[in-house]
């Protein structure tokens, strides 16, 4: 099938109008905390402990009782462990008639382990003592729903009493690689095929972001092996991905079918690389075809598939933090298009530089020394070296290397 290109709209458009379609299932489970790092709360969590239970020590020392030091520091020489004093380590309760704590580094003992105490303590009631509920009370709100959830989150639900926590179902994200010339990973190729590498790419995105993948085996370019896989994907799946296909060669079907399929369809993005994707509904569930060229299909990833497992999960897209950096080579695009620029970032003296990793370079290069992005906006062709840039980071500034 042809591509119109009045039919075009941008990355943003495209998003835009499949979300307006699009209302994911909400799905949730119960998960052991200590699975649950990374996953998404799907509702309040309000603690079920008070705690101190009654009260604690805010400090390892000893517990006292403040009316022995009402007119000072007593002679402690005869004080007996147990009876005139107790040990009061961080976190411990003690008798109630202890009421103030001294921390250990004011204690010692003699040669004849007698209890002595520095000369600067101030003792009084309620000391270094931590009172009840002053942790946590009872009802006390936790984490808040829609919280993608750390270490310290973790921390706070086994504080408040949880073992398990209700979190969103993770989106299972359907990917099927097509194209007669596809052999899978681990296999040695022949003349004429190629390794179907793309899907290791597109489950550790997904699977990074929170999704599941389920990897259909290669679909060779046949319309009805095609039409069953991708039925029977959007009878399994949330969301489905056909990775190849997608433009107009002779054996490209895959656009025809899913236009064939779909109660819409936006074919066409004025974005390269990745021109020629469509997004559609069928079902009600959405299905990307992805451009099978690597570079299209991360471009894809990053401004399709990855905001779509996000919205499943209730979570915002993803926004990267920026650099400014010097440009060092020309940039020529198309006018009309957005440009997926990949940026080798270098530093040099106090600031970035900008080195644009064109198909000059072999696809390694390409692929493994990217570490940020320059989009390029629509309407503006020429981009010269000098120049000042905004590049997206693919990595923290610390593995920015010196030029």
């Amino acid at each position: 099938m042809s591509l119109n290109e009045r039919l075009f709209v941008t990355r943003a458009q495209a998003v835009e109008a499949l979300f307006s379609r699009w209302s994911p299932e909400k799905r949730t489970q119960r998960i052991p905390i200590q699975e649950a790092l990374g996953r998404v709360t799907s509702i309040d969590v309000y603690s079920k402990n008070t705690l101190p239970v009654y009260r604690s020590s805010k400090c390892d020392g000893i517990a006292v009782r403040s009316k022995d030091f009402e007119e000072g520091i007593p002679d402690t020489k005869d004080w007996k462990k147990g009876i005139d004093f107790v040990q009061a380590d961080t976190g411990d309760d003690f008798d109630d008639e202890f009421d103030a704590v001294i921390p250990i580094e004011n204690v010692s003992y003699d040669g004849e382990g007698r209890l002595e105490l520095s000369s600067k303590i101030n003792v009084v009631p309620g000391a270094r003592i931590k009172n009840k509920g002053e942790t946590v009370v009872k009802g006390d709100l936790l984490v808040k729903a829609h919280t993608v959830l750390q270490p310290p989150h973790l921390c706070v639900l086994a504080t408040g009493g949880y073992e398990q926590v209700e979190v969103y179902d993770r989106p299972k994200v359907a990917y099927i690689p097509t194209g007669s010339e596809l052999v899978p990973l681990g296999t040695k190729p022949n003349r004429g095929q190629n390794i179907e590498s793309n899907g290791i790419m597109v489950q550790s995105a997904v699977e990074q972001w929170g999704g599941e993948l389920i990897t259909y085996p290669i679909v060779k370019d046949h319309v009805e092996s095609l039409r069953e896989t991708l039925m029977e994907a959007i009878s399994t799946a949330d969301m489905v991905i056909i990775n190849g296909g997608s433009a107009k060669g002779e054996e490209d079907y895959n656009g025809s079918l899913v236009a064939e399929e779909s109660s819409w369809i936006q074919h066409g993005v004025f974005c390269v690389p990745g021109r020629p994707a469509a997004l559609a509904m069928i079902q009600d569930k959405p299905v990307i075809n992805m451009p099978g060229p690597p570079l299209a299909c991360f471009s894809l990833l990053d401004w399709c598939i990855i905001p779509m497992v996000r919205r499943f999960l209730q979570l915002p897209a993803p926004i990267r933090p920026k650099v400014k950096a010097v440009l060092q080579d020309e940039i020529n695009k198309p006018g009309p298009y957005e440009f997926y620029g990949r940026i080798e970032l270098r530093r040099k003296a106090d600031k970035f530089v900008a080195h644009v990793l064109t198909f000059d370079y072999n696809f390694p290069d390409m692929m493994s020394r990217c570490n940020g992005l320059f989009i390029a906006p629509i309407g503006r062709q020429k981009f010269l070296p000098g120049e000042e840039i905004l590049v997206e980071l693919l990595c923290g500034e610390e593995f920015i290397p010196y030029d």
